[in-house]
């Protein structure tokens, strides 16, 4: 962990361990490592029940664990210091993103995989994107909608209640 802060960071209540003081990118990353993602309010997260609206297929943005004090990192807004303290976090794996593929359903040996690329801010060096891929190339956009489905579907299926949305029961 480095030294120091950053003080526009530190402005928007941002602990200091989460500033990325120049440390550079780190795409090495361990099937069991968690990833966490912020949940808003308005999605019922039921038991330990995570419903695919949760996520997304285009650059889903994600907190890793290995740079993360806690689960509730990810609830840092390091636009405007308005922090997200009423969502909920969950949590999934390296290792469930990796084992994601998938054939196009129209177009032969076309084969859709996700993978995770720590992307740090300023304010935010756990900050990782999960990439869809299409044979090996990043996808701005999944067509059809039933890959978008099934992969948002697969990760819900294998993702952990953290923190309960403000309000949740």
């Amino acid at each position: 962990m480095p030294n120091g802060e950053d003080a526009a960071c530190a402005a928007l209540g941002i602990p200091s361990h989460l500033h990325q003081l120049g440390r550079p990118a780190d795409q090495q990353f361990a099937d069991g490592e968690l990833l966490y993602r912020r949940v808003p309010e308005n999605i019922a997260l039921i038991g330990q029940l995570v419903p695919p609206e949760a996520f997304t297929t285009r650059s889903m943005s994600v907190n890793r664990e290995r740079y993360s004090n806690a689960p509730e990192d990810v609830l840092y807004n390091v636009e405007d210091g308005r922090h997200y303290t009423t969502s909920g976090v969950v949590a999934f794996t390296v290792g469930l993103v990796r084992s994601l593929s998938r054939m196009h359903p129209q177009i032969k040996n076309m084969v859709f995989t996700l993978a995770p690329v720590h992307a740090p801010i300023r304010c935010m060096y756990p900050h990782t994107e999960i990439e869809v891929r299409g044979n090996g190339e990043r996808l701005g956009e999944i067509k059809p909608a039933s890959v978008r489905t099934w992969i948002k579907s697969r990760i819900a299926e294998g993702s952990t209640v953290t923190r309960r949305p403000a309000g949740a029961g």
